[in-house]
């Protein structure tokens, strides 16, 4: 392990209740304490923390788990009075409870107010935001190797609890409680540069963080340990449906083309497609390791074949899909699920969008248009007694745009009760109704997955308005073929969200 100029006391080694109670009060009296977890991987809900590491400014402790010395330190973790301070605050508070352990009072999440301060960083890990925050040369920069490179890599034969045991206990020591150290060190110097920075209404960003985004990390903490129930044998029924469904399609495309063909092979679909049959697509794979370009089979290109009544490409498509969706949510859901039959997602909270992002398992992007999609939706399902409740803002950001500018014409189409968006590519036709219910139309057929007809797509289309000079800045023309509206020059519409 390389350590920069650390001038710091060596850490302790908590064995004894009588240590931990006395480090239990040092940190009590300095009324805020960074933890850090050590554990056996990052199942929020399987794994359990194996070291803690606490840590100030100055000094800097840790306890090995089950040991009289780790029963003491609740006395610290459940008093309301101090601030607890972490790093991915919600993964501590769920391994320590594994544990039985609760984390009282306000937590502190410096990956939150890192992200606050610059959405823009290249990383917003901990070793690296040391490194990007305060230089590589400051004492405070501690460059250390990630767990890998300090304890030897995971394996199935190598678990992380039998190479933190195995390695000796200075260098678990020093990794476990450099951790909660460089916590404290970014605490304090973005908690400053928190109270320096004002949005634009002249607020403190630290007033946010405090009354926003400390209380709202454990109102997330909550609903990933709570987690969502679902139904086990209609996922397996589903799954098993669609498995007899993929095993026709493959029989009836080895009948299609004549031989047999791995219908999951790019390369065999290929040059069945391409160079047999002699097919064109203007699509192109990045290449991937090997940087040669080939033609994409993709979505797109499928999609363009079946449409023109090619049937092996119908079924490669239908066979994709299907297989998407059993290995990307059937297998995951069932096999992620708790004794209890729920799953736990992980909420990220800070996402430079500003909405929630969800992983492991990823609930965010279940489909939801298809009818194979709402047959994964059914899975979910309440306790006994309960009913799911599914809400949502109605084009919230465009709301707020609206009233913060006080456009009349968005605040118009709001209070119509129209789609904004819709509403305001209407406006470019000086639209009188006509044509925002074909725009509309042409909506609802995508968000069913049906093909828009020609004459639709002909009716309503952007074409870029040519540059009277090069200085010029171009804008976007919006034309119809609407009887009831005229040609007119406009921004083009972006559609956010």
């Amino acid at each position: 392990m390389q350590r920069l100029n650390l001038n710091l006391d060596r850490p302790q080694l908590l064995t004894t209740a009588e240590e931990a109670l006395q480090a239990c009060a040092y940190f009590r009296e300095r009324g805020a304490v960074a933890v850090d977890t050590e554990t056996t991987g990052l199942d929020i809900i399987r794994d359990v923390p194996l070291f803690i590491g606490l840590s100030d400014k100055i000094r800097r402790v840790a306890v090995q788990v089950n040991t009289p010395a780790c029963d003491a330190l609740q006395e610290l973790l459940g008093d309301e009075r101090v601030v607890k301070i972490l790093f991915n605050a919600k993964f501590d508070a769920h391994m320590l409870a594994n544990r039985g352990m609760k984390l009282a009072g306000p937590w502190h999440d410096v990956m939150v107010q890192a992200a606050m301060t610059e959405s823009g960083r290249s990383s917003n890990q901990l070793k690296d935001l040391m490194v990007i925050v305060y230089g590589a040369d400051d004492p405070r920069s501690l460059q250390y190797a990630d767990f890998s490179g300090t304890f030897g890599k995971v394996t199935k034969k190598k678990t992380a609890k039998e190479l933190l045991e195995s390695a000796p206990i200075e260098r678990v020591l020093q990794y476990v409680t450099c951790d909660a150290w460089g916590t404290f060190q970014l605490y304090e110097t973005l908690s400053a540069q928190l109270h320096h920075i004002r949005t634009w209404r002249g607020q403190e960003l630290w007033r946010l963080f405090h009354d926003i985004e400390v209380p709202y990390t454990k109102v997330l903490w909550d609903l990933e340990r709570t987690g969502i129930r679902i139904d086990p044998d209609h996922l397996e029924k589903l799954g098993a449906a669609w498995d007899i469904e993929l095993q026709g399609i493959e029989r009836k495309f080895a009948q299609e083309v004549g031989r047999s063909i791995n219908i999951r092979s790019g390369d065999q679909l290929r040059d069945y497609f391409i160079l047999e049959k002699g097919l064109v697509t203007p699509r192109k794979t990045k290449g991937g390791e090997s940087g040669e370009v080939k033609s994409s089979i993709d979505k797109v290109t499928l999609e363009i074949w079946a449409n023109q009544g090619i049937e092996a490409a119908a079924l490669v498509k239908r066979h994709r899909e299907l297989g998407v969706l059993r290995s990307h949510f059937i297998k995951p859901l069932i096999s992620l699920r708790d004794n209890r039959d729920r799953v736990h997602t992980t909420f990220t909270q800070m996402v430079r969008t500003g909405r929630l992002a969800s992983d492991s398992p990823n609930l965010q992007n279940i489909p939801v248009r298809s009818e194979d999609g709402k047959k994964i939706r059914y899975a979910f399902i309440a306790s006994e007694g309960m009913v799911l409740l599914d809400r949502d803002y109605d084009q919230l950001e465009m709301k707020l745009a609206a009233a913060l500018s006080g456009d009349k014409n968005m605040i118009a189409i709001i209070n119509d009760g129209k789609d904004i968006h819709a509403g305001n590519a209407a406006i470019a036709f000086e639209d009188d109704g006509a044509v925002y219910e074909l725009i509309m139309e042409g909506v609802r057929l995508k968000d069913a997955e049906l093909p828009i007809p020609p004459e639709l797509k002909a009716q309503i289309k952007f074409q870029p308005t040519p540059r009277p000079s090069a200085s010029a800045p171009s804008t976007g023309r919006v034309t119809t073929s609407s009887p009831s509206s005229s040609s007119a020059t406009s921004r083009r519409p972006r559609r956010h969200g």
